[in-house]
C-alpha cells in the first residue's frame, strides 16, 4: 500500500506520520493515522468499532476509549467539528465513516465518495472477527504510583525526529508510593524512592529490569531526595533532609550523602555523609562527568546553579542570574551538557545550554503553546537521541528544542505521567503513573489533645476519602463550609463541602497546578493561586482574575 495520500486538501504522509495542509505539517500518532488510513481505504462506508480495533491494534490489549481518542486526534488535526462531523462521521453503535474525497499517490485522479456504490462486497473486507480483549486499568488498592516502561521508535524526517509510544507496562505494584526513578548508567537497574504509606519517610530501592528482582538499598527510613549516579555507576548521591536541632537559617538541614551501589545491592547500607548544608536551601544534586556535583542553591530568594568539588571541599557558581531565577536544570552525561530553565524579570521562561564548567552556549526564550498555561514552569530532561529535551505538564508531554520551540507529543494514555527519564540506549523511558493520594483529616481539639500515640490509620480518619489527591483545606470564616483542592474530577479544582456533600467551584484547564488558596474575610469568596495566577472564586462559581506584573 502507498505511504502517501490526500483527504481533500490534507496530504497524509505515513512515512513521516504527518498531516500537512497549506504547507503546515502536524505530527500524529501512528495508530491514529492507521485508523484514518483504514477509513480512507473504505471511504464512504461504515467501519465498525470491532473492525478498526482488529485492524489497527491486532493482538494488542488496549483500553476501551483508545479508538475514541484516536478519532478525536484525527478530528482535531483535520479541523473537524465533533458535532458537524465534516470528515469523520460517527454512526451510533455502529462505527465510523470517512465522508471526504480520497486520492492515493498512485491514483490518476481523486475518487469521489458518491461512487462508493460501485464497491460491492466492500463490507466483506472488514474483518468481523471477535474483538480483541480490551483491558480496563483499575487501581485496586489506594495510593499506587506506578513506574511505567515506555517503548518508542524514531522515524526520519526533515523536522525533529518523532517520539511515538509502542508499549506501556507497569514496573512496580505495591501499597506504597514510588518517586524519583532513574536508570543506572549501564541500564540494567532502575533506582527509585519508595515511601511508607501515610508517612513522610522513604527508602531507596533498586529493581533489576531483566529479572524483576527488587533490592532495598538504604538500611533505615529517612527523608531522601532524588538521586544521581556517578559516571562509572559505582556510587549514587542524594540529599537527606532532617529537622535542624541547632539554630540555622532555614527550617531543615540538608545533608549531601552518597551510597556505594554494589555494596547496597548485597545488603542495605547507611548513606555516607559528604557535606552538611545548614546555611542555605539546596536541591537536585547531579553527578557530573568531571566528578563534581551540581546542585541548585537558594540565596536571597533566588536559585542559582553551583558545582561542589568533593576533593577540594568547596563550591563555585556555575550559573547565576542578576535579574531572574533558575527554575530547574538537567544534565546529559552523554554530551556533557547542562540545560537550565529560568524565568527573568520580563516574566518569560528561557532555556539555556551550558558546558559542565558553566560556559554559556546559547540562551533562547521558550515559545509557550496554547496547551500550556502561561506561567506554568518548565522542568525538562534530555532526550538522548534527537538533541532535544522533553517535559511533562501532567497528562500532556512536550518536546523542547534547544532553540526554545515547543511541540506537543501525541500520547496513548490519559492518566497522569510525570518525571520522564530515558534509558541510556534511548529505546525506552521511565515515567511515574497515577495521581498522588493524599487525604484531608478533620479532628476536634479534644481528639488532638487526648491522643496518646501516633497511629495515622486509626486516629486520623480521612475527610471524605478518595484515592486521589486532596489538600489545602480551609475553614470558611463565620460559616460551615470547608474549601479544599481536589483531583477527584480528574484535574486539580477547588471544591467546597458542608461536611455532608461536596461540590466543585471551578473548571480550570487540564494540568492546572493549584499552589494555595484562602478565604476572604467575609467568607463569600476564595483567593486561589492557579498556575501562578491569582484568581478570586465566588461561591456561585464566578471568577475574577488579578493580572499582576509578575
Amino acid at each position: 500500500m502507498t505511504k502517501q495520500y490526500w483527504v481533500d486538501d490534507f496530504f497524509i504522509d505515513l512515512s513521516r506520520n504527518q498531516i500537512t495542509q497549506k504547507g503546515q505539517p502536524q505530527i500524529l500518532a501512528p495508530k491514529a493515522l492507521a485508523v484514518l488510513t483504514y477509513l480512507a481505504e473504505n471511504k464512504g462506508q461504515v467501519v465498525s468499532h470491532d473492525a478498526l480495533l482488529n485492524h489497527v491494534w491486532q493482538d494488542t490489549v488496549v483500553s476501551p476509549n483508545t479508538l475514541q481518542r484516536s478519532i478525536a486526534q484525527l478530528r482535531k488535526a483535520l479541523g473537524d467539528d465533533g458535532k458537524v462531523q465534516t470528515f469523520i462521521k460517527t454512526h451510533a453503535k455502529k462505527g465510523y465513516s470517512l465522508e471526504s474525497n480520497v486520492k492515493w499517490a498512485k491514483d490518476p485522479k481523486p475518487t469521489n465518495i458518491n461512487s462508493a456504490s460501485n464497491n460491492d462486497g466492500l463490507n466483506s473486507s472488514i474483518n468481523p472477527k471477535t474483538p480483541s480483549p480490551i483491558f480496563k486499568l483499575t487501581f485496586g488498592l489506594i495510593g499506587f504510583i506506578f513506574l511505567t516502561w515506555i517503548g518508542y521508535r524514531y522515524f526520519y524526517s526533515e523536522s525533529p525526529e518523532l517520539l511515538t509510544f509502542d508499549t506501556i507496562r507497569s514496573l512496580t505494584a505495591t501499597d506504597d508510593k514510588e518517586f524519583d526513578a532513574n536508570y543506572t548508567p549501564d541500564g540494567q537497574y532502575i533506582v527509585f524512592n519508595r515511601y511508607l504509606d501515610k508517612q513522610c519517610v522513604n527508602k531507596l530501592w533498586a529493581k533489576n529490569i531483566k529479572t524483576q528482582q527488587e533490592f532495598q538499598l538504604t538500611k533505615d527510613w529517612g527523608a531522601y531526595g532524588a538521586h544521581s549516579f556517578s559516571e562509572d555507576g559505582k556510587e549514587l548521591v542524594f540529599l537527606a533532609t532532617e529537622a535542624c536541632s541547632e539554630p540555622v537559617t532555614q527550617r531543615n538541614c540538608y545533608d549531601l550523602v552518597s551510597l556505594d551501589f554494589d555494596q547496597a545491592l548485597a545488603s542495605p547500607q547507611n548513606p555516607k555523609l559528604i557535606l552538611r548544608c545548614q546555611n542555605s536551601d539546596v536541591k537536585k544534586p547531579i553527578w557530573l562527568n568531571s566528578g563534581d556535583i551540581a546542585l541548585l542553591q537558594k540565596t536571597s530568594d533566588r536559585w542559582k546553579l553551583i558545582s561542589y568539588s568533593n576533593s577540594d571541599n568547596e563550591s563555585t557558581d556555575l550559573y547565576k542570574l542578576k535579574e531572574g531565577t533558575v527554575i530547574d536544570y538537567t544534565y546529559s552525561s552523554q554530551d556533557d551538557l547542562i540545560a537550565v530553565t529560568s524565568i527573568l524579570n520580563d516574566d518569560q521562561q528561557y532555556i539555556d545550554l551550558l558546558t559542565s564548567d558553566g560556559r554559556l552556549l546559547s540562551s533562547n526564550q521558550i515559545a509557550m503553546t496554547d496547551d500550556i498555561p502561561q506561567f506554568r514552569l518548565i522542568h525538562p530532561t534530555f532526550n538522548p537521541l534527537n538533541k532535544q529535551l522533553i517535559f511533562s505538564t501532567g497528562r500532556q508531554l512536550f518536546n523542547l528544542s534547544y532553540e526554545g520551540q515547543v511541540t506537543k507529543i501525541s500520547l496513548p494514555f490519559v492518566d497522569r505521567m510525570a518525571q520522564p527519564v530515558f534509558h541510556p540506549n534511548g529505546e525506552s523511558m521511565l515515567m511515574l503513573k497515577g495521581p498522588y493520594d493524599s487525604d484531608i483529616v478533620l479532628l476536634t481539639l479534644d481528639q488532638i489533645t487526648n491522643q496518646t500515640s501516633f497511629n495515622p490509620t486509626e486516629l486520623y480518619p480521612s475527610f471524605q476519602r478518595t484515592n486521589l489527591s486532596d489538600g489545602f483545606a480551609k475553614f470558611q470564616p463565620n460559616g460551615n463550609l470547608i474549601a479544599f483542592r481536589s483531583e477527584r474530577s480528574g484535574d486539580q479544582q477547588i471544591w467546597v463541602s458542608d461536611r455532608v456533600d461536596s461540590r466543585p467551584l471551578t473548571q480550570l484547564p487540564i494540568d492546572t497546578s493549584i499552589a494555595g488558596l484562602d478565604w476572604a474575610a467575609d467568607g463569600k469568596s476564595l483567593l486561589v493561586n492557579a498556575n501562578n495566577v491569582l484568581t478570586q472564586v465566588f461561591l456561585d462559581a464566578q471568577q475574577k482574575t488579578y493580572p499582576l506584573v509578575h
